[in-house]
């Protein structure tokens, strides 16, 4: 048998190791690229948007807890300090659309 040097296994390892993330990479980039659910598809744009839109209309510390099916479940803060929950529906153009922001019941 052949016995392999050093170098030639630290050379081979590198190549295998820059093979695996060389074929993670070309996975990420045709993931994103998908027509229906990658990250640059229109879908995926017009919620991003959307996203922004509801942020911009709650007032103190609005965070965005989950998106999905067209609807973005979100919250921000009242005036006593408590964290309450607003749900938005998404519009073509990329508006968030209020749904339950004055539901009381007197």
């Amino acid at each position: 048998m052949v016995e392999i040097s050093k170098k030639a296994k630290q050379q081979r390892a590198f190549a295998v190791v820059t093979l695996i993330f060389l074929a993670i990479g070309v996975g990420i980039i045709v993931n994103a690229n998908s027509k229906k659910e990658g990250a640059f598809s229109d879908e995926a744009k017009l919620l991003r948007k959307c996203k922004g839109s509801a942020k911009r209309q709650i007032a103190r510390k609005p965070k965005i807890e989950s998106a999905f099916d067209g609807k973005i479940y979100a919250s921000g803060l009242n005036a006593f300090g408590m964290r309450m929950p607003i749900t938005f529906e998404c519009t073509e153009s990329g508006y968030a659309k209020p749904m339950n922001q004055f539901n009381f019941q007197y």
